[in-house]
């Protein structure tokens, strides 16, 4: 929507809301910023909470900017482009699922509390949760059941890091602990190359494999000399100190296996997430890269040096000032509101 100075609404994109005037604080913070500054600082204000300019709606996600009049740089009104978070997130918990269902991701604000989840009944909104960035996992204790947590901050994407949100994921420590095979789609051949870059569970593999053969060759050993004294009773604790060798031999392979078929499946489910990520990620930036031509009109540059050109040809310095923006636009690095 575009409002002029005075917080009256010029026009709306959405024609379910009937907002005609706002006194949103946003309005007057958003008219101050210099856009002349300096080129690196953020020339837009980035809100999320309650607003009179989406009433009804509860918080809301609004990125605010400036409009001025380009000669005497005097504030005109503010542009404000408001965001379906909750739309938005339904969309990414819906695909996030696909992976895992019974992982419940949530968004939490700056102070903890959740902003959005992917179960409310686990997470509703606005449950206050202790922001813990230190710890890999945390044990967490909700309805009386017990969940394995974990908790993080942003990256950012291309620069831009938005406002102090953190995300968390959590699982019940029934289901993540829960023993299950991992079926018959791990091929044997591959799960043993796991040895090649698992050096603690082959040293493991090899020890047990040379204790059972130094028992064997004393229980071999041993029955040749009870049976050369004629001793029966000796020869069957000996057949017996086999017999445990070989169970203790079978309980480190059947140990190890579940190891490397738990660290394959890790893998495969890893590999699987960025796969996914990956995807997400080129779509969204093919997106924005097809609408890069919003950006240019928020310059009268275009506008003016073209139709100009309608008459008259452009010099050097007009070239090198369009293709200087257009640089500016199409960098990776420019963090778009």
């Amino acid at each position: 929507m575009v409002l002029d100075e005075a917080g009256r609404v010029q026009a709306n994109l959405d024609a379910r809301n009937t907002v005609r005037q706002s006194t949103d604080p946003l309005l007057k913070k958003t008219q101050g910023i210099d856009l002349h500054h300096h080129l690196s600082e953020d020339k837009y204000v980035e809100t999320y909470r309650n607003t009179d300019l989406r009433p009804g709606h509860g918080k809301s996600l609004i990125y605010s900017q400036k409009i001025e009049d380009p000669d005497l740089h005097a504030a005109l009104g503010t542009l404000c482009l408001c965001f379906d978070f909750e739309d938005e997130m339904a969309g990414i918990f819906k695909d996030l699922n696909q992976g895992n269902p019974q992982i419940i991701v949530a968004i939490l604000d700056a102070d903890g509390t959740v902003m959005c989840a992917s179960n409310v009944n686990v997470l509703p909104p606005a449950k206050k949760n202790n922001v813990d960035l230190d710890a890999d996992f945390r044990f967490l204790t909700f309805n009386g059941r017990t969940y394995l947590a974990s908790m993080v901050a942003t990256d950012g994407h291309q620069g831009f890091y938005g406002l102090t949100w953190y995300a968390m994921a959590m699982i019940d420590i029934e289901v993540a602990f829960k023993t299950q095979r991992s079926g018959d789609f791990l091929d044997k051949a591959l799960v043993s190359k796991l040895q090649e870059f698992s050096g603690e569970l082959s040293s493991i593999k090899h020890a047990s494999e040379e204790l059972l053969d130094d028992m064997k060759l004393d229980s071999i050993n041993g029955r040749v000399k009870a049976t050369k004294f004629q001793n029966k009773t000796f020869v069957e604790v000996l057949q017996y100190v086999k017999w445990i060798g070989e169970e203790i031999d079978d309980l480190f392979n059947a140990a190890i296996q579940n190891l490397q078929e738990t660290i394959v499946t890790s893998l495969f489910n890893d590999v699987q997430f960025r796969a996914f990520q990956g995807n997400n990620i080129a779509d969204r930036n093919l997106y924005e890269r097809a609408n890069d031509v919003c950006w240019w009109a928020l310059t009268p540059m275009f506008r003016r040096l073209l139709t100009q050109h309608q008459s008259q040809p452009l010099s050097d310095a007009e070239r090198q000032a369009l293709t200087a923006n257009l640089q500016y636009i199409n960098n990776p690095n420019f963090r778009r509101c």
